[in-house]
């Protein structure tokens, strides 16, 4: 018989916790389980999850009686082994289910803000176990919770759309996916762009910077005006291309480098995972939890001056062997697969113990 997971999300963005939680469901539903979402009406979340297969009935997850009746109705045709939880609302709501609960933490606020022992007892206590997408997060919350089974499983991605493909521009390309925000780190990485572009060999064919983002609180101009300042000339040196692309991993496996230029932020490293999927290697901002993605010397390092210059030069050089043996490393630690196999194994041994606890 399948266990049965059931996630609520209150989360209304497509964001990357949004990511996360139906990963999540894709990940587990691979290795035999059944998975269902509970979202907010027409929120981002339930509309990938219906794309998905794996959307339940909606919830506004508000705490009133209507909500939990309707909730505890769902509980009872669905009869789920456990509940995971990716926002605050639900997670108290959950209380009253009488499931097993796991709080999946990976905010930002988690990493910015300190975690007081007393207030993450009062609030989490009940649960039987915490998810987080990084060590980093996991050794935070472990300090206020020291008894807690807490894991770090990463995100998870589906390998047939990431994946290695060769690399045919010549050109030595350095490619930023974000949306265009000031906390992405796009202005900044311009100046040191300009550095690269005048330390460059003039032997070689000259580096040239490709931004594919949204505007959010970050416009198009703005990066126009930055670059013009810089000396950086529109279509010679750059390009801005701010709206979502069809052929974004056919873009990311075309780039020499992909670069993180982030300021803050970055708890789940997606768009890094994303380019090492695609055999292209990063150089990456120090914030977040952005290094675990290395899992090799390989696959990246820090982004400064000299590991920019340094590390376009390796990476057009390398051949596309070189690259399709870097997509294969990061398939075993960032596809659906193998999140699935470590989420399986944690969700299965809270089971157990909880079976115990009723024992």
């Amino acid at each position: 018989m399948k266990r049965v997971v059931w996630i609520l999300c209150s989360n209304r963005w497509n964001s990357a916790i949004t990511e996360y939680a139906l990963r999540t469901a894709q990940a587990l539903e691979i290795q035999g389980w059944q998975a269902q979402i509970t979202a907010l009406p027409n929120s981002h979340c339930e509309r990938r999850a219906k794309d998905y297969g794996v959307a339940g009935q909606s919830s506004d997850f508000k705490f009133k009686r209507k909500t939990l009746l309707s909730l505890n109705s769902i509980r009872k045709t669905l009869k789920p082994d456990i509940i995971l939880t990716f926002g605050g609302p639900e997670t108290f709501i959950s209380r009253f289910l009488k499931t097993p609960v796991i709080r999946f933490r990976g905010q930002d606020k988690d990493l910015t803000h300190s975690i007081h022992a007393f207030e993450t007892k009062l609030n989490l206590n009940f649960c039987q176990g915490l998810l987080t997408p990084a060590k980093v997060v996991q050794e935070k919350f472990a300090i206020a919770l020291p008894q807690k089974p807490i894991a770090s499983i990463l995100l998870g991605l589906d390998t047939k759309i990431f994946h290695y493909l060769p690399r045919v521009e010549s050109r030595p390309t350095l490619l930023i996916v974000g949306r265009l925000d000031p906390i992405k780190g796009h202005q900044d990485f311009f100046k040191m762009f300009q550095t690269l572009t005048q330390s460059w060999p003039k032997s070689r064919p000259k580096p040239f910077l490709k931004i594919i983002g949204q505007k959010s609180n970050v416009s198009p101009e703005d990066l126009h005006e930055t670059a013009a300042r810089l000396g950086l000339q529109k279509s010679s040196d750059y390009e801005i291309l701010d709206q979502r692309v069809s052929d974004l991993p056919a873009q990311m496996a075309n780039a020499t480098l992909g670069i993180i230029p982030s300021l803050g932020s970055e708890v789940i490293g997606r768009v890094t995972e994303e380019f090492l999927l695609c055999g292209t290697p990063v150089l990456i901002a120090p914030v977040g939890s952005l290094k675990e993605c290395l899992v090799t010397e390989q696959m990246g390092d820090i982004l400064n001056e000299e590991s920019l210059k340094v590390w376009l030069e390796k990476s057009l050089d390398e051949s596309n062997e070189d690259r399709k043996n870097r997509a294969q490393i990061a398939q075993k630690h960032f596809s659906l697969q193998a999140m699935g196999l470590q989420l399986n194994g944690f969700l299965e041994e809270i089971i157990g113990a909880n079976s115990q606890d009723k024992r």
